[in-house]
């Protein structure tokens, strides 16, 4: 399954598009009628997506073997091409990550928000759990170290002040 994450305002969200065959980090407002609006109270919404199509690249964890300058020992198990393949993928799912952070960021600072993270095709199971975070909670720059918050069924109502 696929994680979906949307983004709801009181004011129009940007739109993020890539073009075609490219990758990376993209956000399109909600199709009307779309079961997930029940969960909110803002009327723009938008949907994430990232270079898997889906909001599953933005479940991102800093992997130090990727981040090492120093070239892996190649094998039959671990070729250079699937090296170099593994290394863009990581790059492409970092890349993904930090314009969806700075997106929030942007977004944060102009309105307060509601987020939710659902599995695709579960909108209409309530959120489960309900966090506040504030503007603060975004300051800097991702934290690599831990996962980032995508966990189906949380809800978090992110206030600008």
């Amino acid at each position: 399954m696929c994680y979906c994450v949307f983004l709801a305002s009181d004011q129009p969200l940007p739109i993020r598009q890539i073009p075609e065959g490219q990758q990376g980090f993209r956000a399109w407002t909600l199709r009307a009628n779309h079961p997930v609006q029940q969960w909110f109270s803002k009327p723009y919404i938008v949907e994430f997506g990232s270079t898997t199509g889906c909001a599953c690249a933005l479940y991102f964890q800093l992997n130090f073997e990727m981040e090492l300058e120093e070239t892996p020992e190649f094998s039959e198990d671990l070729t250079p091409e699937m090296w170099k393949a593994w290394v863009e993928e990581y790059e492409l799912k970092k890349q993904a990550l930090c314009e969806y952070f700075n997106y929030l960021q942007t977004a944060l600072a102009e309105s307060d928000l509601e987020w939710y993270c659902c599995w695709d095709g579960d909108w209409d199971i309530p959120p489960i759990r309900r966090e506040a975070k504030t503007l603060a909670s975004l300051s800097g720059e991702p934290d690599f170290q831990k996962d980032y918050p995508l966990e189906c069924g949380l809800f978090i109502d992110y206030q600008k002040k």
